[in-house]
């Protein structure tokens, strides 16, 4: 249960950072203002180190931006030794998966008489010091936009276990499960820092490390 229950804490911390972010964001910059994808790197408890997607990158097609996530985590992992990831980023859900299913929800969106919502969602995986994987585990936190720049968020949508039926891009969770199954570098010296410091840069991402 305590690890369960820190998982959630890390998932509600990344949660309530980013909507405050999407608040500030569209209250200074107005409607349209995305949240740039980033990842969050624990080390039990500890949050260590936090890689973002640059905006020019988050323009590119998605398989790019798709093996440059992957990449990232891979490096959080065997660098920097986390022992979970957590994803953030912005995107579509449905508020009832019957009457969207088959449909593409960014699609979906533009007509007001299906179910979805623009949404923030916080992806997150855990691997104990014995080698097993949680389950990736989802929350979303869809939201509407009001006049005056407001955000108006709805309830918030909670996945503990992911499964290819919540989510139409279960890439993203099999990419965090296998990333977070990296080996470790076992002897982390300056030269890998520096490597996997310019690994990130090359990658598209914003590297900022808490310790």
């Amino acid at each position: 249960m305590e690890d369960y229950v820190n998982d959630y804490a890390k998932m509600a911390l990344a949660l309530a950072s980013a909507q405050l972010a999407k608040d500030t964001a569209v209250r200074e910059h107005g409607i349209g203002e995305d949240l740039s994808v980033h990842f969050m790197g624990w080390s039990e408890e500890d949050l260590i180190v936090v890689a973002q997607m640059k905006d020019e990158v988050a323009r590119n097609p998605q398989e790019d931006r798709f093996n440059r996530c992957k990449t990232i985590c891979a490096i959080l992992r065997r660098c920097w030794w986390v022992s979970s990831i957590t994803m953030v980023s912005e995107g579509f859900c449905s508020l009832d998966a019957s009457k969207t299913a088959n449909h593409d929800l960014a699609k979906a969106f533009t007509d007001t008489a299906m179910p979805v919502l623009e949404c923030i969602t916080v992806s997150h995986v855990t691997v104990d010091q014995g080698g097993t994987v949680s389950p990736v585990s989802m929350v979303a936190a869809p939201y509407t936009m009001k006049v005056g720049r407001v955000v108006e968020w709805r309830d918030i949508l909670v996945y503990p276990e992911l499964t290819e039926k919540n989510i139409r891009q279960y890439k993203y969770p099999l990419m965090l499960a296998s990333s977070i199954m990296e080996q470790p570098v076992e002897e982390v010296g300056p030269e890998v820092m520096v490597q996997a410091r310019t690994d990130i840069d090359a990658a598209g991402f914003l590297l900022q490390e808490l310790y």
